[in-house]
């Protein structure tokens, strides 16, 4: 059972855009998981609109967070499950892979532009708030307790103070 107001899903969706699994969705909070999701919604993998690298759902705000690639990060209402819609995005100054929201802040994973800190408060205009280069390629992140854990492929995993 969820037991969390964040839903967080690592998926890498190479040109399949952002999926929104009606198994995965209607299972939260009833630990129920059908073993045949269907899919519910759709946003195309359009080269000029990005490609989902990785997506955090907060159900709370019926938003999705997407990293998409050179698109950077991009914010989808979700409330009707059928039909997101994008709300805003920031092109980010690397290639957005992964990401990790928490509050009003979304952590992207930003490839070669290491680690992006972007104020989400206003879904509709985010804004980068600042930046962490990484010595290698930041490919995941995960923040707990005022740190950023950071996948950085070559340049191993860092630990960032993000308070």
């Amino acid at each position: 059972m969820f037991n969390h107001d964040l839903l967080s899903f690592r998926r890498r969706l190479p040109q399949a855009g952002l999926l929104i699994l009606l198994g995965i969705l209607c299972g939260v909070g009833t630990g129920l998981v059908q073993a045949d999701p269907a899919l519910l919604g759709q946003w195309p993998g359009v080269v000029r609109d990005g490609e989902a690298q990785g997506v955090v759902v907060r159900e709370d705000l019926n938003l999705a967070f997407v990293a998409a690639g050179e698109a950077g990060l991009m914010v989808f209402d979700v409330s009707e499950r059928t039909r997101p819609f994008l709300r805003g995005r920031l092109d980010t100054p690397g290639f957005a892979k992964a990401l990790h929201v928490q509050d009003t802040r979304a952590y992207v994973a930003d490839g070669e532009g290491g680690l992006a800190i972007i104020d989400v408060g206003n879904p509709v205009s985010p804004q980068l708030l600042g930046r962490h280069d990484t010595p290698g390629v930041a490919e995941d992140v995960v923040v707990v307790g005022g740190r950023a854990y950071i996948a950085d492929g070559s340049g191993g995993w860092l630990v960032v103070d993000v308070s």
